[in-house]
């Protein structure tokens, strides 16, 4: 075996160890890119640093963009549920149901009834804005022309209403339980850690191991370091409030904004029934999901290097 294959079977048992320890051992830490996150790590940082002028406008800022995160998905989740359960209603929308999930099978296979009460076809399958503008002109054409219904209902079929491919659908629900199984998965941990944490006030920044005092010159020329390259960040004990203020500020709102997101997210998806449309509205609830990484970047370089640095070391195990 040569040293170029060597290296690199010890190189994989590496990580294949490490990799097993943490499925194993588990791990828990904040997350990155977030406004979430943010809201944790940067107040922390600040605590630990006195709270000077510069870190107390960062940890304001933290949470102005957490409430703010909060209120805009906030309110795209509420218009979700205004749509599917407000204003379909007013507008006499049926519930989809299963209609046309059988439409291969039709007209020799059951349930190949629409909401109109006619079978099902290719041909004749539209959606409901389609459907109802259609049924609209037909009935509208009857009381114009009563004596002239029966050529109205052969001329101007209205069509049926119902799915266009009831597996694209399935596929679709599976993609987007997918997206918010990880997103709780990412709540949970959360919690776990305000949980694992010690109840004490330790500091959550360093500046380089006090060893190194007599090499820090010497290590700098080896390893090209800068002074920020030598302060270090870390997940610490975090006092029984902060813990308190962590749950109630950040992990309460972010639980219910995921409840809130799957209850409307299913029912928006088992209500669409076009091909395009239920893809299209699986990746839209999934965008949701990531708005507060969007608007985690919207502060300026400085808070988010702070944030990345810190979050680069933001671990415990």
């Amino acid at each position: 075996m040569n040293d170029s294959d060597r290296n690199a079977y010890v190189a994989c048992g590496k990580a294949l160890d490490y990799l097993m320890k943490m499925e194993i051992d588990g791990s828990v830490g904040l997350e990155r890119g977030s406004v979430y996150g943010a809201a944790v790590a940067i107040p922390q940082i600040a605590r630990s640093a006195g709270w000077s002028g510069t870190m107390m406008a960062l940890a304001a800022r933290s949470y102005f963009f957490l409430i703010l995160n909060i209120l805009v998905q906030g309110f795209l989740l509420s218009m979700i549920g205004e749509e599917a359960n407000i204003m379909h209603p007013y507008s006499s929308r049926m519930h989809l149901c299963d209609f046309g999930a059988n439409l291969q099978d039709c007209p020799d296979s059951a349930n190949c009834n629409g909401p109109g009460g006619t079978t099902m076809t290719y041909s004749r399958l539209y959606d409901y804005t389609t459907w109802s503008t259609r049924k609209f002109v037909g009935e509208a054409l009857t009381d114009l022309f009563p004596n002239r219904a029966k050529d109205i209902a052969q001329f101007a079929d209205p069509g049926e209403y119902g799915l266009e491919d009831y597996y694209c659908r399935l596929v679709c629900c599976f993609i987007f339980s997918m997206a918010v199984m990880n997103e709780l998965y990412v709540t949970l941990g959360l919690l776990r850690l305000l949980w694992c944490l010690p109840s004490s006030d330790d500091k959550w920044v360093r500046f380089r191991p006090p060893e190194w005092d007599a090499d820090k010159s010497r290590a700098k020329q080896i390893f090209g370091w800068t002074e920020l390259d030598l302060v270090k960040f870390g997940v610490a004990g975090l006092p029984v409030y902060w813990k308190v203020i962590n749950f109630v500020v950040v992990f309460i709102p972010k639980m219910c904004l995921w409840t809130v997101l799957v209850s409307s997210g299913f029912h928006f998806l088992m209500e669409t029934s076009g091909i395009v449309d239920v893809i299209m509205n699986s990746m839209a609830l999934t965008f949701i999901l990531s708005l507060d990484e969007l608007v985690f970047f919207s502060p300026d370089n400085c808070a988010r290097q702070v944030h990345d640095g810190a979050h680069g070391r933001l671990r415990a195990i």
